[in-house]
């Protein structure tokens, strides 16, 4: 009888460790993964950054549209430029019904030079759109010196892992903003982050 409780026990343990290691690696390749994609932001690499972006955004526009615009507004200096991102991983990495999630705390600072700087009913107008468009967690301001606006915005993401397909990384702002977001996350993903945020 004390051996078998004894090979329970150790199976018990193993079964642990197992979990515990699985763990661990989804939160290496995950760390990896984030680092190549603050990199390409950072780089205005669109190809790599929309490779890391959960695929459902892409029901919103076409993939080759959404990059094409990006590299458009990129090309003409209308997009803001990304000069630092910061991130944190919230563990524990969850399972969902088809794979792992976990969130990560976002800290972005851009950069968005004035399209008129001699105009300060522009300027004005701009600073109080970018204000209520960046939200509440952000700090936004002209420079007028360097006839640019300075943005500081922090967020949340949400990556998953999804059947073991690697990492990607989503907007949680974004997906509930826009109309069909209950189509953007999976169904457990969204009530597991409601039910987080409550």
């Amino acid at each position: 009888m004390k051996g078998i409780f004894y090979v329970l026990v150790s199976t018990f343990m193993l079964l642990g460790n197992m979990q515990l290691s699985q763990a661990d690696d989804q939160l290496t390749t995950l760390n990896e993964t984030l680092s190549i994609y603050r990199q390409a932001v950072l780089d205005n690499d669109f190809d790599t950054a929309l490779d890391l972006t959960y695929p459902s955004i892409f029901t919103l526009a076409p993939r080759a549209e959404m990059q094409a615009g990006l590299e458009q507004m990129a090309a003409s200096g209308q997009a803001p430029q990304v000069k630092k991102v910061l991130t944190e991983v919230n563990p524990p990495i969850r399972d969902f019904s088809n794979g792992v999630f976990t969130t990560i705390n976002t800290d972005i600072e851009m950069v968005l030079n004035s399209p008129d700087p001699d105009n300060a009913e522009v300027n004005d107008f701009l600073l109080t759109t970018l204000k209520t468009q960046m939200g509440a967690d952000s700090n936004v301001s002209y420079n007028a010196e360097e006839a640019s606006f300075n943005i500081q915005k922090q967020g949340l993401f949400v990556a998953i892992n999804e059947a073991d397909s690697g990492w990607k990384f989503f907007d949680y702002e974004q997906a509930l903003s826009a109309p069909e977001a209950s189509k953007l996350l999976p169904a457990d993903i969204l009530e597991a982050l409601a039910s987080t945020n409550e």
